[in-house]
Order: C-alpha cells, then structure tokens, then sequence
C-alpha cells in the first residue's frame, strides 16, 4: 500500500472526535489559518502527516547537545 492511499485507524480521534482523511485534512488547514499559536503548530504537524511523503522532519529537543534535524518514518 503506497502512504498516500492508507486510512486514518478507526480508533484515532481528537478531540473525542472521529476523522476521515480528507476531512482531518480540512481541519488541519482550519487550524492553520485561524487557530492560535499552539492549534497552528497541530495543523502543520497533520498536514505534514497527511502530506503523502514516507518520512517526516523533526527536530530534537537538544537535551544532551545542539539540537539538530532528524528524519523519521511515517
């Protein structure tokens, strides 16, 4: 199965909420364009999920160094 075809797992919601993917989707981008700092941050984070891609950039937190770029699988 490519990642951009798979489901969102029956048991995910949020805020007690079920979501489909495109509608997950949509409320990502709402949460972009009219949420406050920290729903922003949420809404990027779905639409880089939801993106297609099999990997996902995040950065480390820097607890025992400089914190830096790593990649993850989806």
């Amino acid at each position: 199965m490519a990642l951009a075809d798979f489901e969102i797992h029956p048991n995910f919601t949020l805020n007690d909420i079920s979501y489909s993917k495109t509608s997950l989707r949509a409320l990502a981008y709402d949460l972009v364009k009219e949420g406050a700092t920290f729903e922003i941050a949420i809404g990027n984070f779905l639409l880089t999920w939801l993106d297609g891609n099999a990997t996902l950039e995040v950065k480390t937190s820097g607890s025992t160094g400089n914190p830096k770029i790593i990649v993850l699988q989806k």
